[in-house]
């Protein structure tokens, strides 16, 4: 999330301090002499803390300047003297707080300079530390509130990295997850809101019952946003199916028609779906959910689930299947499972097959290992047949060059 720091944060002089106070005391409408007084008692004092909330009482005037090069100035001297603190570790995670939360008190048409200034200041903070994070979490919840997510896009983009450097704690984890995900939802941007929701729900894998408990809801909304996006959930291999906190769901009668849902989308096919949709329409009104949207998808994922149980699929196994009629159809859904990139295959329309090279499992349970097991058994049968055959016919031809008295 770094951005660029005002050039006025660089190469401070000694005298820096007193230059923020001359500047502040020039914009005030009134009560220039009592501030300036005040401050320079304070710079007199090396009392950096309470310099920087009197300065702070002025906040409204700094950002009313009006160059935005001024602005930054005033707040990249006042970020400075955080590390001017008798004890800057301890010191420094309160106060960025505290100039956060009062920078960030409001949502104006300034709001994009506050994002900005506060951006600033997560960058000059030490990484890695409670005090950034802290910081950080304020800036998204801001982002939120003013509308303002595109600004942290980039961060979003490399959290990932960004989290394993920092070996954030699991609890810290989950805090930084789901604010990302809540943010993003926020905008409408339900795929990318999915994807932190998938990773904020892993990091309950092995927790106790009572902390499944507390995130039940979230889980629901997992399970809701998988199959409002089936494709991106398969692609992307999330396996909400496997995770704790959706597990339990299951014996949950208030939620198990939701698991049982995402249960056919995760391995069944579009006949196991019809029927659920027969008995549960109100489960899917409910969480409003469209159900030709569902066919649709259950119609892709039921072809990918053919084209790991077969290498040629019939045109009518696909029809069947798939409750289409005519070749036209089967190969219309054939070419956008091919143009989603759900798998690799040719059809042969003089055999009326589906010729398939590659498709990625729905799911990788013991079901596909042994699947898998087997495959493996009949390459390596096939390998030990053909190497036999090599050898023999080595040795055949060994003994005929012998005879011949090569």
């Amino acid at each position: 999330m770094a951005m660029a720091v005002s050039a006025q944060l660089v190469n401070l002089s000694a005298k820096a301090e007193l230059k923020l106070v001359e500047a502040v005391a020039k914009a005030m409408p009134s009560g220039q002499a009592q501030f300036s007084k005040a401050c320079t008692a304070l710079i007199t004092n090396a009392n950096a803390p309470d310099l920087i909330r009197k300065v702070l009482e002025q906040r409204n005037v700094i950002l009313e300047m009006s160059k935005t090069d001024d602005v930054e100035g005033c707040f990249g001297i006042l970020f400075s003297l955080l590390f001017k603190t008798d004890n800057p570790k301890a010191a420094v995670p309160a106060l960025s707080m505290e100039i956060a939360t009062k920078v960030l008190e409001k949502v104006d048409d300034r709001a994009p300079l506050r994002l900005k200034l506060v951006t600033n200041l997560y960058n000059m903070l030490p990484v890695r530390t409670a005090g950034q994070l802290e910081v950080l979490l304020l800036v998204i919840r801001y982002a939120k509130e003013a509308k303002l997510v595109a600004m942290l896009s980039s961060f979003f983009a490399g959290v990932d990295d960004w989290i394993k450097g920092w070996e954030l704690s699991v609890a810290d984890q989950r805090r930084l997850y789901l604010l990302i995900s809540d943010t993003l939802g926020s905008e409408g941007k339900a795929v990318e809101s999915q994807k932190f929701l998938m990773k904020y729900l892993a990091t309950y894998d092995g927790a106790t019952t009572a902390e499944l408990a507390e995130v039940k809801a979230a889980a629901v909304r997992g399970c809701i946003g998988a199959v409002k996006s089936p494709i991106v959930s398969f692609t992307e291999q999330h396996n909400l199916l496997g995770m704790a906190a959706v597990t339990q769901l299951k014996a949950d009668p208030k939620y198990s028609a939701v698991h049982e849902l995402l249960h056919i989308f995760s391995v069944e096919k579009l006949g196991e779906y019809m029927a659920f949709h027969e008995k549960n329409a109100k489960t899917l009104a409910d969480n409003k959910i469209d159900h030709d949207s569902c066919v649709s998808s259950m119609r892709l994922l039921s072809l990918c689930s053919l084209a790991t149980e077969h290498e040629e699929i019939p045109y009518q196994v696909v029809a069947d299947t798939l409750q289409v009629s005519g070749d036209d159809e089967v190969e219309d859904w054939v070419l956008q499972a091919i143009q989603t990139g759900l798998m690799e295959a040719k059809m042969d329309q003089m055999q009326r097959v589906v010729v398939i090279r590659r498709c990625t499992n729905r799911v990788f349970g013991p079901a596909q290992w042994k699947t898998l097991q087997m495959k493996l058994g009949t390459w390596s049968a096939n390998v030990q047949t053909l190497l036999s055959a090599i050898q023999k016919s080595n040795e055949r031809y060994q003994q005929q060059s012998f005879m011949k008295g090569d």
